[in-house]
Formats: structure tokens, C-alpha cells, sequence
């Protein structure tokens, strides 16, 4: 104890940047995952979806079919046609990460396997007959390039909007950009366990080092789990509504889980120095009791 009293400001500063450097990994690894969760709950994704449906099935030749409504309905089901609206969004979100002008996102194919898997399942459960369902897919496949480049298109407004210059949402991308960097969580990390080893330095005890540690992690993890959730979600509302003219609302769960590793993890560290602390204290009581004797 005497040795922590001789390092009180110096303990305090290291526990602090530890915790400040836990919390800036912890968010470096997790907010990429929560954008993109966040961004396909919007409505930006759901008029995406909408519009590649309505150009899908506006030319075709069942337009007014009875038929038409089922092969559309099965469609909109249809994993790939969700994935082909994925793809853009992941590759708009991809443009952003980087910095770089729009890279369009090629979802034919994608859109091509839709038609496809939904075509025979039709068939197979006789909604279409086989004259109707070839007529069908030719007609669904000859939109797939067009419907590409229109989804492109409407993705790439939004993302000229988003980046152009002297916006704060261009500022805040391009501290993004440096946060999510491979660079920064090396920077990080090594802080991090220098942090750690200077604690054990300062308090001369590694059973003291661990509560420390312990703790500290514990306030991390609680700060990125019930704190920045709520925070960044206030703020992302904000220029969502005010850049693109919807809501984004932030996905909680993955600062939640990253938070509670950390958590877990000084819970592990402050039950290591307990047990330490006793097995000291047994071994210590052991030995008494053998000069006792």
C-alpha cells in the first residue's frame, strides 16, 4: 500500500488513458458492424428495394396477370434479391470507409439467380405453366442490367450528397475513416498493454495491479455499453435527418456485446486477484503454523 500512496496522480492519469484507450478499440471494432446493421433498418433501403421491385416487373409481359402477383410476392422474398440490395449498401458503405469516388456494385447476377430460383419454385407448385414461366423469365432477366444501373445510380446521388465538400458529415467521414483503420487499433492495442504494464509498475503488486485493471476495464465496458450507444444515437439521428432525409437509428446490441467483453474481462482479472490474494494469505498461514509447530 505504501508504494501506491507514492504514485496517486500517476495511477490516476494511467487509469484513465486505459480506460480512454479500451474504449476508442472497442469502438473501432464495432461501429463499421453497427453502421451497416443500422443503415438496412432505413428507409433509403426500403425505397432501394421497392424501386428495383417496381422496375422489375413494370415491362414484363405477366404485368397484369393474376400470376404476375405471386411470382412478384416470391421474389420479394427471394434471399438473393435481398442480397442484391445488400451488395450496393455494403459497397456504398465500402466507398465511404475508403475515401474513393463511387465504385458501382454489379447485382445482375445476383438478380439473374432470383428470377431463376423463383421461376422453378413457381413452377413446381403449378402457378405458372411452363409457357408462362419461360415468357416470365425472359422478360424478368432482359431487366436486370437496366435495374443495375438505376439502383447504382440512386446510390450514387446519396453518396455524392454525403461526401461533398465542407459538410460536417464529410468531416466526421474522414475522422471515420482514420478510427476504423487498421493502423489506429494497432496504436491501440499496444497502448493499451503498455498502459497495463506501467499500472504494474506504479503499484509494485501485481495482485493490486489486477484490481485495478479489472476495474478500469469494467468502466470501459459500461461507458461503451449504456453511455456512447446513447450518445451516437442522438447524433447520427440528427444528420441523418438533416443530410438524408431519414432516420438511421443505431443498432445498440453490437456496442452491448463489445462492452460486455471487456466487462467479462475485468470481472476474470479482479477474480484472479482475489484468488491470488487468498491462495498468498493460505500459503502464508501454512507457513505460521509450521514455525508453530
Amino acid at each position: 500500500m505504501k508504494n501506491e500512496k507514492k504514485h496517486p496522480v500517476a495511477l490516476l492519469i494511467t487509469g484513465l488513458l486505459l480506460v480512454l484507450s479500451t474504449m476508442m478499440l472497442l469502438l473501432s471494432l464495432t461501429v463499421k458492424q453497427v453502421i451497416s446493421e443500422s443503415v438496412k433498418e432505413t428507409e433509403i433501403v426500403s425505397e432501394m428495394s421497392d424501386r428495383m421491385y417496381s422496375l422489375m416487373f413494370e415491362n414484363t409481359v405477366l404485368k397484369n396477370s393474376a400470376g404476375n402477383n405471386d411470382l412478384k410476392a416470391s421474389f420479394q422474398a427471394d434471399e438473393h434479391a435481398s442480397n442484391a440490395v445488400s451488395m450496393i449498401v455494403a459497397q456504398t458503405l465500402t466507398n465511404l470507409e475508403e475515401g474513393k469516388s463511387y465504385a458501382s456494385c454489379d447485382i445482375s447476377g445476383e438478380l439473374d439467380q432470383a428470377v431463376g430460383d423463383v421461376i422453378n419454385q413457381l413452377k413446381k407448385n403449378g402457378t405458372l405453366s411452363n409457357q408462362e414461366a419461360s415468357m416470365a423469365e425472359q422478360g424478368l432477366k432482359s431487366q436486370t442490367d437496366m435495374i443495375s444501373e438505376e439502383l447504382n445510380r440512386y446510390a450514387k446521388n446519396i453518396y455524392e450528397g454525403l461526401t461533398a465538400e465542407n459538410t460536417p458529415v464529410a468531416k466526421i467521414l474522414s475522422y471515420y475513416r482514420i478510427f476504423v483503420s487498421i493502423g489506429f487499433r494497432i496504436v491501440m492495442m499496444l497502448l493499451i498493454l503498455f498502459l497495463m504494464l506501467l499500472t504494474v509498475k506504479l503499484t509494485k503488486k501485481n495482485v493490486n495491479a489486477l484490481y485495478l485493471i479489472g476495474a478500469e476495464q469494467i468502466v470501459a465496458g459500461s461507458v461503451v455499453s449504456f453511455v456512447i450507444s446513447n450518445a451516437l444515437s442522438s447524433i447520427v439521428m440528427e444528420l441523418s435527418n438533416s443530410y438524408l432525409k431519414t432516420s438511421v437509428l443505431i443498432e445498440r446490441a453490437p456496442f452491448e456485446k463489445a462492452g460486455s467483453y471487456s466487462i467479462v474481462l475485468g470481472i476474470l482479472l479482479i477474480a484472479s486477484a482475489i484468488f491470488a490474494a487468498f491462495k498468498k494469505s493460505a500459503t502464508k498461514r501454512q507457513k505460521n503454523k509450521h514455525f508453530d509447530n
